[in-house]
């Protein structure tokens, strides 16, 4: 579990980087889950998980 919850953290950051760096700007659509993963090799469930957590700290708004 730990190994997930790291790679979980690993990814929050990065899209963190995404977003600071200007890649992504205020109300642009981030990429897509899949371009996510293969950008970063990981799994479905690991950038959703980074995603919720980016939303309760106010990075990102999940739209359905």
């Amino acid at each position: 579990m730990a190994q997930t919850s790291s790679m979980v953290e690993q990814m929050v950051q990065n899209i963190k980087h995404i977003i600071e760096a200007g890649e992504i700007n205020v109300g642009q659509k981030m990429p897509s889950e899949i371009s996510l993963m293969q950008r970063y090799g990981v799994g479905r469930s690991t950038v959703r998980e980074a995603l919720r957590l980016l939303q309760a700290q106010g990075y990102v708004e999940i739209r359905p």
